[in-house]
């Protein structure tokens, strides 16, 4: 075993060496060892002297603050974050950079973190993320899988019917909004219509598209327009002189598929 052969006063390994020779205790060898950064320890001398590159810990601290202390220079971009300061060192053993997220957000980032591309935002854009997967998972549990694409952008809608009535009133020029406002009819009843549609000086105008239109979708009608909202239905009777195309024309167009 190495720590059989006795250790001698001024013996090195790594950053060690020896104070004094080693000693004995229970048949196991001892040696007093004082590193090169000044700190003093007893250490079991087999383990010290099988160690690669024994040290107190000065030498890892030293080899991360190194690696830390890479320049990283004002204006140094990292997915969003741009460098806006010096680095800031912590203990040691890494640095926090000022950063400046594109979304206007001042953060405090590891700069290990952005070297390694791990982090490249203040936060925002992890939320975006998570803020776009739910909205996907929304969709298909709400059953949004016929794809809008026109003035408004992209759109997820419930039905071909409401497809058809959106590019209807792209056509006419007209502004509005998908199920922008679930109303509180009573305290159990709540009701969202399918469009809104600006009308500027005229105000709004409430578009529900309803293939069959009885029962309770007829209370809530009523009682919508009760409360001094203009609304009008589209139903199976007056589909496709609104919209231009028949109910099976408009399945055909705007076939389901899945929220991507």
């Amino acid at each position: 075993m190495p720590a059989r052969r006795p250790v001698k006063a001024g013996e090195r390994h790594g950053r060690w060496t020896a104070a004094a020779d080693g000693f004995y205790e229970n048949f196991t060898q001892f040696v007093e060892c004082v590193c090169d950064c000044g700190a003093t320890r007893v250490l079991n001398a087999s383990a010290w002297r099988q160690a690669k590159n024994p040290s107190c810990g000065c030498g890892r601290r030293e080899s991360i603050a190194k690696k830390c202390r890479k320049p990283t220079a004002i204006g140094d971009r990292f997915g969003r974050l741009v460098v806006d300061g010096a680095p800031v060192y912590s203990g040691g053993h890494y640095a926090m950079v000022p950063c400046i997220c594109d979304c206007g957000e001042s953060c405090m980032k590891p700069q290990k973190c952005l070297r390694r591309g791990t982090t490249q935002s203040c936060g925002c854009l992890q939320r975006e993320r998570s803020s776009w997967a739910a909205n996907r998972d929304i969709a298909r549990r709400a059953n949004l899988n016929r794809l809008y694409e026109g003035a408004n952008g992209r759109i997820w809608m419930r039905s071909s019917w409401e497809v058809a009535v959106a590019y209807r009133l792209d056509r006419d020029g007209l502004s509005w909004d998908y199920e922008p406002q679930t109303f509180l009819l009573d305290d159990r009843t709540r009701y969202t219509p399918d469009f809104r549609v600006s009308l500027g000086e005229l105000g709004d105008l409430w578009i529900e598209v309803k293939g069959e239109y009885f029962g309770k979708s007829r209370d809530k009608v009523s009682v919508f327009r009760s409360l001094g909202h203009a609304l009008y239905v589209v139903g199976k009777d007056n589909f496709t002189a609104y919209s231009g195309v028949t109910p099976a024309q408009a399945n055909r167009a705007y076939p389901a598929r899945p929220a991507a």
